[in-house]
């Protein structure tokens, strides 16, 4: 007899195939390893693939990771938990940064993609969209990146100190409908917010968690970031974090208000910029392809354009929207954006002005009350109102505001009708975003009449 119980000479019985059990499936795979099979031949390759291959086992034994199969320098892995397969795959991605220091010559980097579903299971192994998916993902992972299925996000629900970084909807070779895929992202154990390294301007995404207004009178708008108090955050609909961030970074905020002339009457903002870098049009082709504005429920809000005005509507009560500019990620610029609104407009919007892994920087414009704030939000934890009650007065009754918003650094100035009424130093969310904004109301209209973004002079 054999080891599996068939006598020598007998033909297997193919297992019985079983369907309907919930089932997470992992794929990783070596970055570059043919390349570097290649130029460094194969002794140097096999002792790359025996150290990778200890450091993954080891944590698949810690975390009771399934080895369904292994080819070359990939693994196909099965869990019973998504949550549990998640904090494998940070494990394992740890695991090897840490060899990867501790040793010399060419790094180890792992791309890994994470799908929950309902598999075809025949014996050990697994067939089926399921895994398909779960492969695919893996095939589209950066070097080092953990990339989840929405189905995945969704199973494995809030999982302290990690979130996941919305990435968009990818078109994976052999599926007909684009697939939402996200980033698992850990924050740093112990790490202070305040001297926290930047993430690459490409790879932040901006926070889509909003800061609670705290109570009237808590702060002047001439606090400093010292001054600020603590305020719990309320949660907004994961809808892409977009539009009007234009304005994305960090060194100061600059206010003029007048009143306008009619929608797409330009207000004059007379604060220091460079060479122009991105500008705004009132056209479909100025939103993000794969983030375009979504109203949430369908129907509630839409975008319109009235000659050179971008409009941003709420057409029923508890209408939200969300959306991302066709624009390069931005981290130090020069804003200079011009607002209306029709009058009585009843709404909260949120512009992105920076973001990284773990936190995002954000104004929060207020305008049954027709006030403006800066806030600090992170993705685990509550958020810090940085600046509170900037006034920008006339804004519900049809006045424009000319907001010129200067990023550079950590430090950010706010200024209104040319005077600086406040200034912060921030340098806990300070990684490039892409223009992108997210607004509820009850009713009215938004008019976005000029958005530009200037290099700092």
């Amino acid at each position: 007899m054999s080891d599996s119980g068939t006598a020598a000479g007998e033909e297997a019985q193919p297992a019985t195939p079983s369907f309907g059990s919930t089932v997470t499936i992992l794929f990783s795979d070596i970055r570059g390893f043919t390349e570097y099979t290649d130029a460094k031949g194969d002794e140097a390759a096999y002792t790359m693939l025996r150290l990778h291959n200890t450091l993954v086992q080891e944590q698949l034994a810690l975390y009771r990771g399934h080895v369904v199969k292994t080819q070359g320098d990939s693994f196909m892995v099965s869990f019973d938990s998504a949550r549990t397969a998640v904090t494998c795959a940070i494990a394992i991605q740890k695991a090897i940064r840490e060899a990867n220091r501790q040793r010399e010559g060419a790094r180890i980097e792992i791309g890994i993609g994470i799908n929950t579903g309902e598999p075809v299971r025949e014996g050990a192994d697994f067939f089926g969209g399921t895994v398909n998916l779960a492969s695919r993902i893996c095939a589209v992972a950066e070097p080092g990146q953990i990339l989840v299925s929405e189905t995945l996000r969704a199973v494995a629900g809030k999982i302290e100190g990690t979130s996941f970084d919305d990435k968009g909807d990818f078109a994976l070779k052999g599926f007909r409908e684009a697939q939402r895929l996200y980033e698992v992202v850990e924050a740093p154990v112990g790490a202070d917010p305040t001297t926290a390294n930047p993430v690459s301007p490409a790879a932040a995404r901006p926070s889509t968690k909003r800061v609670a207004a705290p109570k009237r009178g808590a702060a002047t708008p001439t606090q400093s970031a010292t001054s600020s108090g603590i305020v719990p955050r309320r949660w907004l609909i994961p809808a892409v974090a977009a539009v009007l961030v234009l304005l994305v970074a960090g060194t100061g905020v600059y206010l003029v208000s007048r009143r306008g002339t009619g929608a797409g009457s330009a207000a004059s903002s007379a604060f220091p910029h460079g060479k122009l870098i991105y500008q705004a049009r009132a056209a479909a082709d100025t939103w993000s392809a794969s983030s375009p504005p979504k109203a949430d429920p369908v129907g509630s809000a839409r975008v319109s354009y009235s000659g050179s005005v971008i409009n941003l509507d709420i057409l029923k009560p508890g209408g939200n929207l969300g959306g991302e500019l066709q624009a390069p990620a931005l981290k130090d610029y020069a804003l200079e954006l011009v607002l209306s609104a029709a009058a009585g407009t009843d709404l909260e919007i949120n512009w992105w002005l920076r973001g990284t892994s773990d936190s995002g920087l954000e104004i929060h414009i207020d305008l049954p009350t027709e006030t403006m704030s800066l806030d600090w939000t992170p993705n685990v934890g509550d958020g810090q109102r940085l600046v509170q009650d900037i006034r920008l007065t006339g804004l519900q009754s049809g006045r424009t505001m000319a907001i010129g918003v200067v990023a550079n650094g950590t430090s950010i100035s706010l200024y209104l009708n040319g005077k600086r009424v406040a200034q912060v130093t921030e340098a806990r969310a300070n990684g490039g975003t892409t223009p992108g904004f997210y607004l509820d109301g009850q009713a009215g209209t938004l008019r976005l009449e000029s958005v530009r973004y200037y290099a700092v002079s």
